[in-house]
């Protein structure tokens, strides 16, 4: 059998997302979850379309040709920046296990009707595999920073604080 039928039947196998030799292959879908191979390549100078380059602030002025906060809550370039972020939810709960996943930022903070839909995909994404995380636990879970902005400077502030040369 010729290498391009063996491509051929391996692709439509059970199988498939593993090599022949049983190697774990790169899936054919982007980290946005666009299966067209049309996605927007990401904006991170490192990466391209690792989290950052798709779902920070530049990313989203890039794919949008203007600035994430001018843009409507139902513009359609924020499905694949709440694709990338449930992905990424997902990856975290399925990894870690964690209790709580804040998301702050400008993204996070400035654009709250992403929670909904992050949420949502992450359910998806999930697809019943952690029992309990349904979408009632999901947003349990996964919520924005509570001091918005302001996070930053007083995480600073606080390190700075229980740094031992400030003990007494």
């Amino acid at each position: 059998m010729s290498q391009s039928a063996r491509a051929s039947a391996w692709e439509s196998s059970p199988m498939a997302g593993r090599s022949p030799d049983g190697c774990i292959q790169k899936p054919a879908i982007s980290a946005s979850g666009d299966r067209s191979g049309t996605h927007s390549p990401g904006s991170a100078p490192f990466h391209g379309d690792c989290l950052e380059g798709l779902a920070s602030g530049p990313a989203i002025a890039a794919r949008a040709g203007a600035p994430a906060e001018t843009l409507s809550p139902n513009d359609p370039v924020w499905a694949p920046v709440a694709d990338a972020l449930a992905e990424a939810m997902a990856n975290l709960l399925l990894t870690l296990s964690c209790e709580r996943i804040v998301i702050g930022g400008g993204v996070g903070v400035g654009q709250p009707h992403l929670f909904d839909k992050i949420r949502a995909g992450t359910v998806a994404k999930l697809a019943g595999y952690l029992p309990g995380m349904d979408r009632h636990a999901v947003a349990r879970t996964i919520v924005p920073a509570a001091l918005s902005s302001d996070a930053g400077p007083l995480g600073a502030l606080l390190l700075a604080d229980q740094h031992p040369s400030n003990r007494r």
